[in-house]
């Protein structure tokens, strides 16, 4: 029979060797023992949940899906607006696709084709506009890129503006620019006028 030296033998550690002196006293207070990472991957695990079952209103008729990623398919396959291809498209940063849905929530709620910018009597008149005008979008130099007031939600806990998350894959970086640096623009070119003019 083999002997083994105390060299030989493998090192056996015991589970206190791996555990911290935090999850101890968790697992002594007859709780589970979880790290800050686990409690923030539940909570989004939860959050993600409670998206997934909240109902969406649809942003162009009075259509209700169970999800807001059922919005998005809904959207794309009875109004050609398609998400991801008006993220590439448009270049849409994270701040810009917030924008976008609350102008045209707000476009909606106002009778005014977000598209060509016409008035309509109702919702219904519009919805006709529309759909004959195939106006189910936004145009390039809609005034929402350059507004900040389009961050303010339309409907409070638009289940459609909460499933964005700024990690998703949107376009290039946004930049946005202040009064102050617009007001520097302008007189920086007005010196040079000034200048060329002397």
């Amino acid at each position: 029979m083999a002997s083994f030296s105390s060299n030989d033998k493998e090192e056996f550690h015991s589970d206190d060797d791996y555990t911290s002196e935090s999850d101890r006293e968790e697992e002594e207070e007859g709780e589970e023992p979880q790290g800050e990472a686990w409690e923030d991957w539940e909570d989004e695990k939860d959050f993600e949940e409670e998206l997934a079952d909240e109902e969406t209103i649809c942003l162009f008729c009075p259509s209700v899906s169970p999800s807001a990623q059922d919005a998005l398919v809904h959207l794309s396959k009875e109004h050609n607006f398609d998400f991801e291809q008006l993220k590439k498209e448009k270049k849409l940063g994270f701040y810009s696709w917030i924008k976008m849905i609350n102008f045209i929530r707000q476009s909606m709620r106002d009778n005014v084709c977000c598209m060509c910018g016409s008035q309509h009597k109702d919702v219904q008149e519009l919805r006709s506009h529309l759909t004959s005008e195939n106006h189910h979008g936004v145009p390039d130099n809609a005034p929402f890129y350059q507004e900040n007031r389009w961050l303010i939600p339309v409907y409070e806990e638009d289940p459609l503006l909460r499933m964005m998350d700024d990690d998703d894959d949107f376009g290039e970086s946004e930049q946005f620019v202040t009064e102050e640096e617009i007001d520097i623009e302008k007189l920086t070119a007005h010196e040079e006028l000034l200048n060329e003019c002397r």
